[in-house]
């Protein structure tokens, strides 16, 4: 995202968190970063999907969170090889 950011959208990143492997720790991980300019209101952008859990996420960090869902598509009907374990997993 950093180099989208900079060489797509000519847009200077000031905060980069790059430590989180998932959205809990993401959230905190931010925190501690944007607590210290005095950030705690917070646009968040991610998939319509993931956004209730993200929210929730940010909320239990401290954030005052304005969301912004992508790709707002209905949900799809799980298969039952969604719940199989795929070897990338391992």
């Amino acid at each position: 995202m950093v180099e989208v950011l900079a060489e797509d959208l000519g847009t200077r990143v000031h905060w980069v968190e790059r430590d989180a492997t998932n959205t809990r720790e993401n959230a905190v991980n931010s925190r501690a970063v944007l607590e210290l300019d005095g950030v705690d209101r917070v646009c968040l952008v991610t998939h319509g999907w993931h956004m209730a859990r993200a929210v929730r996420a940010f909320r239990e960090a401290g954030f005052e969170v304005v969301p912004a869902p992508t790709l707002c598509s209905a949900r799809p009907t799980p298969l039952p090889r969604d719940f199989v374990p795929k070897i990338a997993a391992l």
